[in-house]
């Protein structure tokens, strides 16, 4: 439980600290949408933890947003981070959203990869 607690609160701060760091540019923005359904919303996104994980070994710049405590403009930012991917996660329950936001990824990105 402890260890669980500290991985909490070194992701969350990770997150923190790479939302104040928008003025980079990164290969791949792994995005988990927002729920309407408060039941996960307090669940790290651990499969698009893992990926970023792998990407960043392999010296692939990532940045993951969680779009349940994201407050900035997607559009805007994206178009800023010129990312090469846009990958986007989700449940069953955040289905909607992530059609929401591969749809604002596309009006941002019309070029851009969408997975």
């Amino acid at each position: 439980m402890v260890i669980t607690g500290i991985f909490i609160l070194l992701f969350r701060i990770d997150t923190i600290t790479r939302l104040f760091k928008s003025d980079m540019q990164y290969d791949v923005i792994l995005i988990y949408p927002k729920e309407k359904i408060s039941i996960f919303e307090n669940i790290i996104p651990l499969g698009l933890a893992t990926i970023a994980g792998v990407l960043e070994e392999n010296g692939i710049s990532v940045k993951i947003v969680d779009l349940t405590f994201y407050r900035g403009n997607l559009v805007k930012d994206l178009q800023e981070w010129n990312p090469a991917v846009v990958g986007i996660g989700g449940t069953t329950a955040t289905r909607k959203g992530s059609f929401k936001t591969a749809r604002q990824s596309k009006l941002a990105l019309p070029d851009t990869s969408v997975v």
